[in-house]
């Protein structure tokens, strides 16, 4: 257990050494990052299209011959889905907050550390069933026809259809 616990130490300590040499060269809001094995703490978002919140346009909708009492039903899952996602992500950034202090510690509990871990693993999980689970409430409420129209109307106006950067 002694060799395990040294051998962690010893690792730990130098991935610290590494990523404290790599940070040389790096802008202030890079340096900003989660520490050794942790992804980086993100920016704020623009107030855009977020995870977990499709935002589906309530004129698109209408057009697509949408009711008005499912876009106000899409509307309000939307509102609520943000506010969750919100409370998902808070948590999300805390539950990270508390492995970088503990992975930083001297004494490094393993037990605490794999709590901690699991901690991280859950709010993430939490946010992807958030997203899944509000694309399935829209899919019901929308109904498949409508749903595809959607697409069609957005893949011919040339809306999404890159999702990163363009080469």
């Amino acid at each position: 257990m002694k060799k395990w616990m040294t051998c962690l130490i010893v690792l730990v300590g130098a991935t610290l050494c590494v990523e404290a040499a790599s940070w040389g060269g790096r802008s202030s809001s890079e340096k900003r990052g989660a520490g050794p094995g942790l992804r980086p703490q993100m920016e704020r978002r623009s107030p855009g299209p977020q995870p977990g919140a499709p935002r589906l346009d309530p004129r698109r909708l209408a057009e697509a011959g949408v009711d008005d009492a499912t876009i106000q039903k899409v509307v309000q899952l939307e509102y609520q889905t943000e506010q969750q996602r919100i409370d998902l992500e808070a948590s999300l950034q805390k539950a990270e907050l508390t492995l970088r202090h503990l992975m930083r510690g001297e004494d490094v509990e393993e037990k605490e550390v794999l709590a901690a871990a699991d901690a991280v693993s859950d709010a993430r999980a939490a946010l992807f069933k958030l997203h899944v689970s509000t694309g399935l409430e829209i899919r019901q409420l929308l109904g498949e026809e409508i749903l595809q129209e959607l697409k069609q109307t957005r893949h011919a106006r040339g809306e999404g259809e890159h999702r990163g950067p363009r080469s």
